[in-house]
């Protein structure tokens, strides 16, 4: 009798380890959500850079292009996803003894990947891209590292995100060769179109951190008369009171 007891028992033991299992593999199904960007993201990531973030540095054949700083980026990708959502990090690096400019020793090169996460949902949208910086004796190394860790975020987002594709949209194909795009480029906007495009930016900001930037740039940028400064300035105020109170 009990050797009869003891095999029931295993049997009911066995089905009862084979249901868990079978419990275990159903919960590993693939669920596949729906990726897609707010009407407010979209609006965001469409919307042109302000000329007072835009910049010029001198490249080969003694033209220049046209940037933006990595503040710049971070400070949008912190506003269209939030702190939390976003991450970059340096998958590869490397040196290289290519010299585009002879006062250099050689160049650094990064592959970075910049990740987009939403937590609610639970996926991950990754945008890779390589950045590079030459290495200048008498500059610490760190320091060309992180331009070209700089580099590669900037180029992520805008190549995979758009943020800040309408400044760098000529050069992105050449701009590692160290040369400026040979297709004819975009009439250059007038004062007023930026005094109008700047009002426009204002408009559709309510990142209170970025506001202030712009004041800020709005001091130093040489692209407005006093009067269009004062104006713009007015607008970003009533905004920062409003927002505020609110």
């Amino acid at each position: 009798m009990k050797k009869i007891k003891n095999k029931k028992a295993k049997t009911r033991q066995k089905r009862t380890v084979t249901k868990r299992v079978k419990t275990r593999q159903a919960s590993r199904a693939l669920v596949i959500s729906q990726i897609s960007l707010t009407p407010q993201q979209k609006q965001e990531l469409a919307t042109m850079t302000p000329p007072q973030f835009v910049k010029e540095r001198a490249v080969r054949g003694g033209k220049k292009a046209k940037y933006v700083e990595g503040g710049y980026v971070v400070a949008r990708l912190n506003q269209i996803f939030g702190q939390l959502n976003w991450q970059f990090e340096i998958m590869e690096r490397g040196e290289t003894a290519r010299k585009l400019d002879k006062a250099a020793e050689g160049e650094v090169w990064v592959r970075g990947r910049l990740t987009i996460i939403d937590h609610a949902k639970g996926y991950k949208v990754f945008k890779d891209a390589s950045g590079q910086h030459p290495i200048y004796p008498g500059v610490p190394y760190g320091d060309a590292l992180k331009s070209a860790e700089t580099d590669a975020l900037k180029k992520a987002a805008a190549r995979g995100l758009g943020i800040a594709l309408d400044v760098s949209w000529n050069q992105l194909d050449t701009e590692e060769a160290g040369t400026v795009d040979k297709q004819p480029k975009v009439a250059e906007m007038t004062k007023k179109d930026s005094f109008e495009l700047a009002k426009k930016y204002i408009q559709q900001e309510n990142d209170r951190q970025i506001l202030v930037q712009v004041i800020e740039k709005l001091n130093v940028s040489k692209l407005y008369t006093q009067d269009q400064k004062d104006e713009l300035k007015k607008r970003i105020y009533a905004k920062l009171e409003k927002s505020k109170n609110a």
